[in-house]
């Protein structure tokens, strides 16, 4: 790979923030990484969010609402171990500063961007000054990087696999999977992520009803009606079968806690105007139903709540990355 990376970038350090859930921050981070090691900056590993829910607007622009450290997700030991050969690191960040060893010799500089091609990236970085070194900051680089070549692809998949969960989220996993294994024979087990969270049913009442272009430009107010976003959370089980999952299988079903539990955790002025009572016995009939028709079909139906209530103490995203985890190992 080395011998891939452009020359002639900048020195200098990159620092930059995540944004949105787990799998988001995840993005942001490769995204960041690649884009240190490509325009030769050292890297600092940023603060995640405890809680990347998104409840409106992507909050993209400032840095995590909750910062939680890098290596309550992650582990710093392994993690750096595995990017020594792909990029240079300069710290971790931590809650009183964004950048824990600055570059007292280097020209501050921020700049944004969105699926822009490595090239735009160097013009920009080798033309805002004279200096030979900077101190880029790039916000939330969540798909700043254009990848249409396959060497930045290999890349991506790269600085995604030296991405390695601390131990406390493995050892949570291990415990879930182990419980999962001496529930069936054959020790296999199968994972849903029952995507029916609050930001997602707020996303769908947006997306399910939009206004279309045409009536927009004829002055006209009728509305389009999608329905494609909810629509096959009822028959999850009909899905299985299909796929042929045998009805003796252990399934978990992962999901975030109900509204009225985690809000309490969250930026109560993200919420839109309405009754939270009620999106909670949306949410709740949503999980209720989509729950009953898996068990008809499979009856070994296995949830968190079930296995592993304690988790429900931890944070939002280290939930999510126990679930990662666990997905990885599913059958």
């Amino acid at each position: 790979m080395a011998d891939q990376l452009p020359a002639g970038a900048h020195g200098g350090v990159l620092t930059f923030h995540v944004c949105g859930g787990l799998t988001n921050q995840r993005l942001a981070l490769i995204d960041g990484i690649m884009l240190g090691a490509l325009l030769h900056l050292a890297v600092v590993l940023p603060m995640l969010d405890a809680d990347g829910i998104e409840l409106q607007s992507a909050n993209r622009a400032s840095g995590p609402r909750q910062p939680l450290p890098f290596g309550e997700l992650y582990s710093l030991e392994d993690t750096a171990r595995n990017l020594a050969p792909l990029v240079y690191l300069a710290g971790v960040a931590n809650a009183s500063s964004s950048a824990p060893l600055p570059c007292t010799a280097c020209s501050p500089l921020r700049l944004t961007g969105s699926n822009q091609p490595l090239s735009w990236w160097e013009e920009q970085v080798n033309g805002s000054n004279s200096n030979d070194r900077v101190s880029l900051n790039v916000g939330c680089p969540l798909f700043a990087l254009k990848k249409d070549d396959k060497w930045l692809q290999d890349l991506f998949w790269k600085v995604d696999a030296a991405l390695v969960f601390a131990a406390p989220v493995i050892a949570a996993a291990d415990r879930i999977v182990e419980q999962l294994h001496s529930r069936s024979s054959s020790r296999v087990f199968v994972m849903i992520h029952l995507r029916i969270e609050l930001d997602w049913v707020l996303h769908c009442k947006r997306w399910e009803v939009v206004g279309t272009a045409l009536p927009i430009l004829l002055g006209q107010h009728t509305k389009e009606f999608k329905d494609n976003c909810l629509t096959n959370t009822k028959q999850l089980g009909r899905t299985l079968s299909i796929e042929g999952v045998p009805p003796e299988h252990p399934i978990y079903v992962e999901s975030d806690e109900p509204p009225e539990q985690r809000l309490v955790h969250s930026t109560l002025s993200e919420l839109p105007q309405g009754n939270l009572a009620s999106l909670d016995r949306e949410w709740k009939t949503l999980n209720e139903e989509a729950v009953h028709g898996l068990r008809l079909q499979y009856p070994l139906l296995l949830s968190r709540k079930t296995l592993a209530p304690e988790l429900v103490k931890r944070p939002r995203e280290f939930r999510a990355a126990v679930a990662c985890a666990i997905a990885q190992r599913a059958t």
